[in-house]
Protein backbone atom coordinates (compact mmCIF):
# COMPACT_ATOMS: atom_id res chain seq x y z
CA UNK A 1 0.00 0.00 0.00
CA UNK A 2 2.85 2.39 0.83
CA UNK A 3 4.43 1.66 -2.58
CA UNK A 4 1.19 2.64 -4.33
CA UNK A 5 0.93 5.87 -2.34
CA UNK A 6 4.57 6.71 -3.06
CA UNK A 7 4.07 5.97 -6.76
CA UNK A 8 0.92 8.12 -6.82
CA UNK A 9 2.75 10.95 -5.09
CA UNK A 10 5.66 10.83 -7.56
CA UNK A 11 3.33 10.62 -10.55
CA UNK A 12 1.22 13.50 -9.24
CA UNK A 13 4.25 15.72 -8.66
CA UNK A 14 5.63 14.93 -12.13
CA UNK A 15 2.26 15.78 -13.71
CA UNK A 16 2.07 19.06 -11.78
CA UNK A 17 5.66 20.00 -12.70
CA UNK A 18 5.11 19.12 -16.36
CA UNK A 19 1.85 21.07 -16.37
CA UNK A 20 3.49 24.15 -14.88
CA UNK A 21 6.31 23.87 -17.47
CA UNK A 22 3.76 23.70 -20.29
CA UNK A 23 1.74 26.66 -18.96
CA UNK A 24 4.74 28.92 -18.33
CA UNK A 25 6.81 27.96 -21.38
CA UNK A 26 4.60 26.60 -24.17
CA UNK A 27 7.12 27.23 -26.97
CA UNK A 28 9.87 25.32 -25.20
CA UNK A 29 7.39 22.60 -24.28
CA UNK A 30 6.38 22.24 -27.94
CA UNK A 31 10.04 21.90 -28.93
CA UNK A 32 10.57 19.26 -26.25
CA UNK A 33 7.47 17.35 -27.35
CA UNK A 34 8.69 17.43 -30.96
CA UNK A 35 12.05 16.03 -29.87
CA UNK A 36 10.36 13.23 -27.90
CA UNK A 37 8.23 12.43 -30.96
CA UNK A 38 11.44 12.41 -33.02
CA UNK A 39 13.02 9.87 -30.69
CA UNK A 40 9.89 7.70 -30.87
CA UNK A 41 9.92 7.86 -34.68
CA UNK A 42 13.61 6.87 -34.76
CA UNK A 43 12.93 3.92 -32.46
CA UNK A 44 9.96 2.82 -34.59
CA UNK A 45 12.08 3.09 -37.74
CA UNK A 46 14.99 1.20 -36.21
CA UNK A 47 12.69 -1.58 -35.03
CA UNK A 48 11.16 -1.79 -38.52
CA UNK A 49 14.63 -2.08 -40.11
CA UNK A 50 15.71 -4.67 -37.54
CA UNK A 51 12.57 -6.72 -38.15
CA UNK A 52 13.29 -6.60 -41.88
CA UNK A 53 16.87 -7.76 -41.34
CA UNK A 54 15.82 -10.47 -38.87
CA UNK A 55 13.18 -11.85 -41.24
CA UNK A 56 15.21 -14.06 -43.60
CA UNK A 57 12.36 -15.63 -45.59
CA UNK A 58 10.90 -14.55 -48.92
CA UNK A 59 7.94 -12.77 -47.32
CA UNK A 60 9.96 -9.71 -46.36
CA UNK A 61 9.25 -6.65 -48.43
CA UNK A 62 11.55 -3.87 -49.59
CA UNK A 63 8.80 -1.40 -48.65
CA UNK A 64 9.24 -2.48 -45.02
CA UNK A 65 12.95 -1.63 -45.20
CA UNK A 66 12.24 1.65 -47.00
CA UNK A 67 9.59 2.58 -44.42
CA UNK A 68 12.03 1.94 -41.59
CA UNK A 69 14.74 4.04 -43.21
CA UNK A 70 12.30 6.88 -43.93
CA UNK A 71 11.10 6.80 -40.32
CA UNK A 72 14.67 7.01 -39.00
CA UNK A 73 15.42 9.96 -41.31
CA UNK A 74 12.17 11.70 -40.33
CA UNK A 75 12.97 11.20 -36.64
CA UNK A 76 16.41 12.71 -37.15
CA UNK A 77 14.81 15.74 -38.83
CA UNK A 78 12.51 16.10 -35.80
CA UNK A 79 15.58 16.14 -33.53
CA UNK A 80 17.81 18.36 -35.65
CA UNK A 81 15.18 20.85 -36.87
CA UNK A 82 12.49 21.05 -34.17
CA UNK A 83 11.80 24.69 -35.04
CA UNK A 84 10.93 23.80 -38.63
CA UNK A 85 8.70 20.95 -37.51
CA UNK A 86 7.06 23.26 -34.96
CA UNK A 87 6.12 25.68 -37.76
CA UNK A 88 4.45 23.05 -39.95
CA UNK A 89 3.06 20.78 -37.20
CA UNK A 90 -0.08 22.84 -36.47
CA UNK A 91 -0.81 23.11 -40.20
CA UNK A 92 -0.48 19.36 -40.63
CA UNK A 93 -2.75 18.81 -37.60
CA UNK A 94 -5.30 21.26 -39.03
CA UNK A 95 -5.31 19.50 -42.40
CA UNK A 96 -5.64 16.08 -40.74
CA UNK A 97 -8.57 17.33 -38.66
CA UNK A 98 -10.29 18.67 -41.78
CA UNK A 99 -9.73 15.40 -43.66
CA UNK A 100 -11.08 13.46 -40.67
CA UNK A 101 -14.12 15.74 -40.56
CA UNK A 102 -14.77 15.22 -44.28
CA UNK A 103 -14.48 11.43 -43.90
CA UNK A 104 -16.90 11.55 -40.96
CA UNK A 105 -19.24 13.74 -42.99
CA UNK A 106 -19.26 11.17 -45.80
CA UNK A 107 -19.87 8.39 -43.26
CA UNK A 108 -22.79 10.27 -41.71
CA UNK A 109 -24.37 10.82 -45.16
CA UNK A 110 -23.99 7.10 -45.87
CA UNK A 111 -25.62 6.41 -42.49
CA UNK A 112 -28.54 8.64 -43.54
CA UNK A 113 -28.96 6.66 -46.77
CA UNK A 114 -28.86 3.46 -44.72
CA UNK A 115 -31.74 4.76 -42.60
CA UNK A 116 -29.81 5.41 -39.38
CA UNK A 117 -31.37 7.96 -37.08
CA UNK A 118 -27.98 8.88 -35.61
CA UNK A 119 -26.71 10.38 -38.86
CA UNK A 120 -27.60 13.93 -37.78
CA UNK A 121 -25.27 13.73 -34.77
CA UNK A 122 -22.48 12.54 -37.07
CA UNK A 123 -23.26 15.39 -39.47
CA UNK A 124 -23.14 18.03 -36.72
CA UNK A 125 -19.90 16.65 -35.25
CA UNK A 126 -18.36 16.47 -38.75
CA UNK A 127 -19.17 20.12 -39.43
CA UNK A 128 -17.74 21.12 -36.03
CA UNK A 129 -14.59 19.08 -36.75
CA UNK A 130 -14.11 20.70 -40.17
CA UNK A 131 -14.65 24.16 -38.65
CA UNK A 132 -12.10 23.41 -35.92
CA UNK A 133 -9.57 22.37 -38.59
CA UNK A 134 -10.17 25.61 -40.47
CA UNK A 135 -9.70 27.65 -37.27
CA UNK A 136 -6.42 25.84 -36.57
CA UNK A 137 -5.22 26.57 -40.13
CA UNK A 138 -6.10 30.26 -39.73
CA UNK A 139 -3.97 30.76 -36.58
CA UNK A 140 -1.71 27.68 -36.31
CA UNK A 141 1.16 28.95 -34.16
CA UNK A 142 -0.97 30.98 -31.75
CA UNK A 143 -3.42 28.12 -31.25
CA UNK A 144 -0.62 25.59 -30.75
CA UNK A 145 0.70 27.59 -27.79
CA UNK A 146 -2.80 27.84 -26.34
CA UNK A 147 -3.37 24.10 -26.77
CA UNK A 148 -0.11 23.38 -24.96
CA UNK A 149 -1.19 25.69 -22.13
CA UNK A 150 -4.58 23.98 -21.89
CA UNK A 151 -2.91 20.55 -21.77
CA UNK A 152 -0.61 21.94 -19.07
CA UNK A 153 -3.60 23.11 -17.01
CA UNK A 154 -5.22 19.68 -17.43
CA UNK A 155 -2.01 18.01 -16.23
CA UNK A 156 -1.87 20.28 -13.17
CA UNK A 157 -5.52 19.55 -12.34
CA UNK A 158 -4.94 15.81 -12.85
CA UNK A 159 -1.85 15.88 -10.63
CA UNK A 160 -3.56 17.81 -7.85
CA UNK A 161 -6.65 15.61 -8.09
CA UNK A 162 -4.48 12.51 -7.90
CA UNK A 163 -2.66 13.93 -4.87
CA UNK A 164 -5.93 14.68 -3.11
CA UNK A 165 -7.34 11.25 -3.95
CA UNK A 166 -4.22 9.56 -2.57
CA UNK A 167 -4.15 11.64 0.60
Amino acid sequence: MKKILKSTLITSLVLIALGIYMVLSPSTAISTIIKVIGIAIIVAGAVTVLLYVANKDDSRSFTTLATGIILVIAGIVFLVKPGSIEKIFPTVVGVLIIVNGILNLIASLKAKKAGSSAWIVGLILSVITIALGIVILSQPLFLMSQIVRIVGIVLIITGVSSLLAGA
